[in-house]
């Protein structure tokens, strides 16, 4: 039997959106969510008139309805989910990726991604306002959305005017609106720090001398390895991989000089990728020194109890009627059975 030439064209999934989409004549036709019997319905009826129309385009009154926010959202967090992360870990970016999304969904989960503007911006805008969120923080999820709306546009989800319409509404301008600032992060005083360092185990307190001197970050010096440190120079390098601004395409490279030389010597003397500063090693010699300090107990809570009932026994107290009664039976009483009790070997 001769094959077609002229196939039906195919029902297919979508996959940065997850819905079902068919193509007749160069043109995208989307249906809804894939595999579903309404999106399958659709394509019958698509299909239908574009056979029963001698295989010519569709009419713009035959299209399907347009991506939804709720579609939008539900695609760009499937992205999200596989783009924030950092070492096969998520980001903390991702949870608010995820508390912004939870924000538009309650509001506009149904409204076609095409009518999304900047009324419905600042209608989600004031949500985080009457929430009490900082200037800065109202802010940073403002453009959380606008991220989202130019991935949807970059995967065809949304028109581009969507964007447009979206990037023209400013930020909150301090001064200029009832949203608290931020506090500032102030630098810990040096002499409470000092004041600190002999507590701490001798590991952690390096760590934070060297952290003290170098201006490290604390997720830096925890992976700090010996191949990492560059010592070809009088002061050394240390080429930090993996970094916070990594994904912008810069390096990061901590200056190490003389003095924070010689807190780190000692931890060099492993392998070149091996950690510095290991948590387990810390743990153990905090096992150690608490073993060497600790004082041998007198005696048992259960040798004192029956001290003191033997005690007040022998003075002939009521009490030791009350304490005999409530001792707990030794090993030797559990394998022995109770007078009259006593079961046949038969």
């Amino acid at each position: 039997m001769p094959r077609l030439k002229r196939t039906v064209p195919k029902y297919r999934l979508h996959k940065a959106s997850g819905r079902a989409v068919v193509t007749l004549h160069g043109q995208d036709h989307y249906l809804g969510p894939y595999d579903c019997p309404k999106s399958v319905a659709k394509y019958d009826e698509l299909i239908a008139g574009y056979l029963a129309a001698g295989r010519r385009p569709v009419s713009s009154e035959d299209e399907p309805d347009e991506t939804t926010i709720l579609e939008v959202l539900a695609a760009y967090w499937t992205h999200a989910a596989g783009y924030y992360l950092k070492d096969g870990k998520p980001t903390s970016e991702l949870e608010g990726m995820r508390n912004v999304i939870r924000d538009v969904k309650a509001e506009f989960a149904s409204l076609p991604v095409s009518q999304f503007g900047p009324n419905a911006l600042k209608r989600v805008r004031q949500r985080w306002i009457d929430r009490g969120l900082t200037r800065v923080g109202v802010n940073k999820n403002q453009r959380r959305v606008t991220r989202i709306i130019r991935w949807a546009v970059a995967e065809e989800l949304a028109p581009a005017a969507v964007l447009q319409a979206v990037t023209a509404v400013p930020g909150l301008k301090k001064g200029r609106c009832n949203s608290p600032e931020p506090p500032p992060v102030q630098p810990v005083d040096v002499a409470i720090v000092e004041r600190t360092l002999p507590h701490l185990p001798p590991t952690v307190a390096d760590m934070v001398r060297f952290q003290l001197l170098t201006g490290a970050r604390p997720g830096e010096v925890c992976k700090l390895t010996p191949g990492a440190v560059d010592r070809s120079t009088d002061v050394w390098r240390y080429r930090v991989a993996g970094h916070k601004t990594e994904h912008h395409g810069r390096d990061r490279i901590v200056f190490i000089g003389p003095e924070a030389q010689k807190v780190i010597a000692p931890y060099l003397l492993r392998s070149a990728d091996a950690f510095c500063f290991c948590p387990h090693e810390v743990v153990a010699k905090l096992a150690v020194d608490r073993h060497a300090r600790a004082e041998p107990f007198p005696w048992e809570p259960v040798t004192g109890r029956a001290s003191e009932a033997t005690n007040l026994t022998s003075r002939g107290s009521a009490n030791s009627v009350h304490l005999a009664s409530t001792t707990p039976r030794t090993a030797m009483d559990e394998q022995s059975p109770a007078p009259g009790t006593e079961r046949s070997p038969h």
